[in-house]
């Protein structure tokens, strides 16, 4: 039987805190042809003191707009009882509906696909290729509760309590913007773990995110973001390589 891989990747970061899956499927065929500029995304600056409700509501206001995007991803992750620390790079496209492709460069070159509804994860170096529903998937990895989803920010902060614990000014060339931190943590009380986002003003784009849990803590910072680009459907849908050994979870079978 092909190894279960447990996967510390960008992947981890657009799992919806809920659970939820959003229904919106890409044809077969299609592609998303939607593009936008950098200034369709910034807000203004503002010299009025931000509550939490305007952060909540213009959080909310940049996921409305985001139909797809592109960046680049980098993950440090420390296991302090076990001594362990990884850095893990790659880049991710990610469209509306959960889908995304993740190509993984270190520690190891790793493929992630999703489609939505279901979730391949190719290592070339053994030739293996897991496959399974996304569902599942999010609820069965620990990293993937809590984290970062591009498309459910107003869903997400729904199921935490929110708390600003750093508000500041940006540095200078950027007067009237501020850099916002803020510390969730699940209103659910069988739930322990902590998240905290780390954003400007300028266009709340949360660009770094801390996961802790139970002596784990995942860092992940975003880099050369580029939104709404068009993206072939193509884009998340994977076949396995010829001679590849793949393991179906929903099945538990290997071919």
């Amino acid at each position: 039987m092909i190894e279960k891989l447990t996967l510390f990747t960008g992947v981890l970061l657009l799992c919806s805190a809920s659970g939820a899956l959003a229904s919106e499927v890409l044809p077969s065929s299609s592609t998303v042809p939607v593009s936008s500029s950098a200034l369709d995304f910034s807000f203004a600056p503002s010299s009025t003191p931000l509550t939490l409700a305007d952060i909540v509501k213009n959080l909310s206001a940049v996921e409305a707009k985001i139909k797809t995007l592109s960046a680049r991803f980098n993950q440090t992750i420390l296991i302090r009882d076990a001594g362990i620390a990884q850095n893990v790079r790659g880049s991710l496209k990610y469209a509306r509906g959960s889908r995304f492709h993740i190509d993984q460069k270190l520690p190891e070159k790793q493929t992630v696909v999703s489609d939505g509804e279901t979730i391949w994860i190719w290592r070339p170096s053994k030739k293996e290729a897991l496959e399974m529903e996304l569902a599942y998937w999010a609820k069965t990895q620990p990293f993937a509760r809590g984290l970062l989803d591009f498309g459910h920010y107003a869903s997400m902060l729904k199921n935490y309590n929110i708390k600003i614990i750093h508000n500041s000014l940006a540095p200078r060339g950027m007067s009237g913007y501020r850099n916002i931190e803020l510390l969730l943590t699940p209103k659910s009380s069988s739930e322990k773990f902590s998240l905290r986002l780390f954003f400007n003003t300028r266009d709340f784009f949360p660009i770094e995110s801390d996961f802790a849990q139970k002596g784990v803590l995942v860092r992940s910072h975003f880099s050369d973001i580029v939104y709404n680009i068009a993206l072939s459907s193509a884009e998340f849908h994977f076949e396995p390589p010829s001679g590849a050994q793949v393991f179906d979870e929903r099945t538990g079978k290997t071919n």
